[in-house]
C-alpha cells in the first residue's frame, strides 16, 4: 500500500490513508483478508480497486453490515454502530440468556486474593464474559451514531481500578464517550 502513496497508521498498523492533493481521503482498513475501503476520492477508490484485483481475487460485498463483532446499521440519519450481536452471541454461548444482573450484597472494599483450591473454570470465557455482563449493565442495545453532514467531536473518559484483584491485576477499564 506504500507504494501505491498510502500511509500506514501509527495507531494501527492495518490502517492506511491517502490524501490527494484536491483535498479528498481514502481510508483502507485491512484484517486477514477482510478489507474495508472508505473516502470521498471516488477516483482514488476505483484505482485501488483495479490495482487490488491484479493482486488479489477480490469481491466487492458491498456496505459492512458486520466486522470484527461490530454490526453496522444505515439509515436517514447516518451510520449506527454496535455490538448488541456479539454480546447476544456470547450470552447464548455460554447459556447466560435471560440472566438478569442483581445487586449482590458484598463489600465493595474487599480485595480478592488467590484460593487455596482452585474450581476448574475456563479463564478465557470467564474473562470474556465478565467484561460483557460489566457493559451489558443496561448497554447492550447502545451504540455510536455517526451523524450526516456533522463534524465529529470526540471525548472520552477512562477509568480503570484492576477490577479490585490482587491476584492477576486484569483492569476494568470502564469508557465514556459524548
Amino acid at each position: 500500500m506504500k507504494e501505491f502513496g498510502y500511509k500506514q497508521s501509527q495507531g494501527d498498523h492495518t490502517l492506511f490513508i491517502k490524501h490527494s492533493a484536491l483535498g479528498g481521503v481514502t481510508v483502507l482498513l485491512v484484517y486477514v483478508d477482510d478489507i474495508i475501503m472508505t473516502g470521498n476520492d471516488e477516483k482514488e477508490k476505483h484505482e485501488l480497486k483495479k490495482r487490488l484485483a491484479t493482486e488479489f481475487e477480490i469481491k466487492e460485498l458491498g456496505k459492512p453490515k458486520y466486522f470484527l463483532d461490530i454490526e453496522v446499521a444505515y439509515s436517514t440519519q447516518g451510520i449506527f454502530i454496535s455490538q448488541q450481536k456479539y454480546v447476544t452471541d456470547l450470552l447464548a454461548e455460554t447459556g447466560k440468556i435471560g440472566c438478569k444482573l442483581v445487586s449482590t450484597p458484598m463489600d465493595p472494599n474487599h480485595k480478592f486474593g488467590e484460593a487455596k483450591e482452585e474450581p476448574v473454570v475456563d479463564k478465557r470465557m470467564y474473562q470474556r464474559l465478565r467484561l460483557v455482563l460489566h457493559y451489558l449493565n443496561g448497554n447492550h442495545r447502545k451504540g455510536i451514531l455517526f451523524k450526516k453532514n456533522n463534524t465529529l467531536a470526540l471525548e472520552a473518559y477512562i477509568d480503570t481500578d484492576y477490577a479490585g484483584s490482587q491476584v492477576d491485576q486484569d483492569q476494568l477499564v470502564v469508557l465514556y464517550f459524548s
